[in-house]
């Protein structure tokens, strides 16, 4: 007989039943020797050895435990507070129960990161304590139970991309395993669909655009998912969607016969999941994907795979909703064929059609769900997309562009101050640069630093390696004048009107160890750098801070190797944007070459540009930039307008010689880039 955990409050041991397992009745109180509903004889369940003892029984007879113990108490989770891996995370609340794990949210105390915790609970295990105890039946099987749940940890852990979901740590105790994960605060696509109803077509491509990319990662590592459904992508407050639950996941080998256990949820999963043994490939993953776009779009779940054997019984998207567009539909229809040839083979191939249909444009999406202070993405339009208004006497529209970037670059190279004097341009007097205006508190944090650095120098604290939690999101918002530039090819339109932009950023300023430590990385934390990518990915824009002063060719040209080829491990064939900036420009070094900074990186730093170039060859876009944050621009006389008073591992202390003369130049001009694709000459020294 079974205690019957429905029965049982909490620290009431006197009000626990017992189920007879002849009859199933579940109101037989214990101490009763037989069933009251059919007479059978009932026993009671020892909650330490799992062997079943008669009914009555104080002690069990096999392992003495007290049967009746007050100490016992079901469900089995880990007290609130309960601390594990010597006191690293502590249990905050319980999120739920599966068939095997349960969940948990936590904190990471050394860096008070919240966190999503799964601890594997085997059938009819129970807990002493905080010890698990596996029931006989099973012990035996315990190492490749553990194993096989700490698969998924490990399988995570190579897939590396922003709509996927983190893994921070695994290990053993309690003799049980965890997994300690991402805590995501959101809903997932299926509770999303049962509260708003189905989703329009914008949302389904802004959301299955990303899951793809995902996925791409994924199969990267000879990984199937196996397990793609609306109930395993989250979407975050940001909207993002991510990819969790890999616990069907398994390795792969395309074209070979393999033999994997049968895990799958019908409707979602394809014909040749049903099967022990048979080959494996990526579009078992797409028929999954395209499934689960049919049942976010129709709002009904797909017939299961088996059901359409003999003949298909799916019916199209467009007859359950009649406003689905055509397009949508055959990419749902073909993704989802029974026959594994006829559907997409790879993940390109379906990311390349659903890229192809008609013109997608995310500010759609962004504009519902994204505040300005949270700009996601770096899909902007070009001037030649904007509508530009006559200027008036007293008025001027901005057309709003966004961008999404990351800092990099080693210690001391200036990324901090970059920022700094950024924000303080608002007390300029350039006629391009209209204005700059702090979106969010980090962004006003940076005028009293540059205020602090103008007045009386300031020791700029390091920016902390060990939490990318942590991090700043600076956000500003900048306005530029642009004036028509003359040319005999734009004679035609001179009499056009002036252009005006709105440069909306978020930016993050990174470690300089982040960058240095790419060498060697034996120093730091690996789990660390994976952060720090994984962050960089989610940006996909990079300013790269190269010291105009440095005599580190050699050694930054085999780092910035190093960074480029972790974002291809991690993943492989995200383009970027590198805006590539000359700190510390002296601009009485650089006149023969004023409007040339690539052929001064080329040939100061020979290493750095070859490893640039490469990785422009490859299909990146890289432009490069003269910028100073301390610069000094006169028109009878150039020379450096700060002292720095010391230079350490700690920061840098400097002051501006002269307040108020101090002009810095280059601030704006990659950032315009990033936004637009296109250079504007006189923002390049203003």
């Amino acid at each position: 007989m079974a205690l019957n955990p429905s029965s049982i409050p909490e620290n009431h041991v006197s009000d626990l039943t017992i189920s007879c397992s002849a009859c199933g009745y579940d109101k037989n109180t214990i101490g009763s020797e037989y069933c009251d509903a059919c007479g059978s004889e009932l026993t009671i369940t020892c909650p330490a050895c799992l062997i079943d003892n008669p009914s009555g029984s104080e002690f069990c007879l096999t392992c003495g435990a007290e049967l009746n113990s007050s100490s016992f108490q079901y469900p089995l989770y880990l007290p609130i507070n309960y601390l594990l891996k010597q006191g690293q995370y502590k249990i905050e609340a319980v999120i739920g129960q599966g068939g095997f794990t349960i969940a948990y949210k936590a904190i990471n105390l050394y860096n008070q990161r919240k966190v999503f915790i799964k601890e594997l609970l085997p059938e009819r295990s129970v807990r002493t304590n905080s010890k698990i105890l596996w029931p006989p039946f099973i012990s035996n099987q315990k190492s490749n139970l553990v194993r096989t749940f700490l698969d998924e940890a490990k399988f995570i852990s190579r897939c590396i991309h922003p709509n996927i979901v983190r893994i921070y740590d695994w290990f053993e105790e309690n003799n049980t395993a965890y997994i300690i994960m991402s805590f995501i605060q959101g809903k997932s696509l299926y509770t999303i669909l049962a509260e708003e109803g189905p989703l329009s077509t914008t949302k389904l491509r802004h959301y299955f655009s990303q899951i793809a990319e995902a996925l791409k990662v994924v199969h990267s590592e000879n990984i199937l998912h196996r397990d793609v459904k609306p109930d395993n992508i989250i979407v975050d407050e940001n909207d993002r969607p991510i990819l969790i639950d890999f616990g069907a996941a398994r390795e792969y080998a395309a074209g070979i016969t393999q033999k994997m256990t049968v895990i799958l949820t019908p409707g979602y999963a394809p014909l040749e999941q049903y099967a022990l043994t048979a080959k494996r490939s990526p579009s078992s993953d797409i028929y999954s994907l395209c499934a689960s776009m049919y049942e976010l779009a129709t709002g009904q779940m797909p017939v299961a795979a088996t059901d359409r054997v003999l003949s298909d019984t799916l019916i199209p998207p467009r007859q359950l909703v009649p406003n689905i567009e055509p397009d949508i539909e055959q990419l749902i229809l073909k993704g989802m064929q029974i026959k594994v040839a006829d559907r997409y083979q790879n993940m390109d191939e379906f990311i390349n059609a659903l890229n192809s249909l008609h013109p997608f444009n995310p500010s759609q999406v962004s504009q519902e769900t994204i505040s300005p202070t949270q700009l996601q993405t770096i899909n902007v339009l070009s001037p030649n997309d904007v509508k530009i208004e006559s200027d008036t006497k007293n008025y001027r529209s901005f057309s709003p562009l966004s961008a999404r970037f990351s800092l990099i670059g080693d210690r001391n190279v200036g990324k901090t101050t970059y920022l700094a004097a950024l924000a303080n341009l608002q007390n300029t007097s350039s006629s391009i640069i209209q204005s700059v205006v702090p979106v969010n508190s980090d962004g006003y944090s940076l005028i009293d630093l540059a205020q602090n650095i103008i007045a009386q120098g300031l020791l700029l604290e390091p920016t902390r390696f060990n939490n990318i939690d942590e991090m700043n999101h600076y956000s500003l918002s900048i306005r530029v004048f642009l004036k028509k530039q003359f040319s005999w090819k734009n004679l035609l339109n001179i009499f056009l009107s002036n252009t005006n932009f709105e440069l909306n950023i978020l930016c993050k300023d990174y470690a300089g160890e982040f960058f240095s430590g790419f060498i060697d990385r034996r120093e730091y934390n690996s789990l660390i750098f994976q952060d720090y990518i994984a962050d960089i990915l989610d940006s996909q824009s990079l300013i790269l801070f190269i010291d105009s002063q440095s005599r580190q060719d050699e050694k930054d040209a085999r780092t910035i190797y190093e960074f480029f080829k972790s974002i291809d491990t991690m993943h492989k064939g995200l383009l970027k944007k590198i805006a590539v900036i000359l700190a510390k420009s002296d601009l009485l070094k650089i006149q023969l070459n004023k409007y040339a900074p690539d052929e001064i990186v080329s040939s100061r730093f020979p290493q750095i540009y070859k490893q640039l170039q490469t990785w422009k060859n490859r299909g990146n876009q890289v432009e490069y930039f003269y910028s100073s944050a301390f610069g000094f621009l006169d028109q009878h006389f150039y020379e450096p307008n700060s002292v720095i008073l010391s230079r350490s591992e700690y920061g840098v202390t400097s002051i501006i010689k002269d307040p108020a003369r101090w002009k810095p130049f280059g601030l704006v001009s990659p950032i315009y880039w990033l936004c637009t694709g296109k250079r504007y000459k006189e923002l390049d020294f203003e």
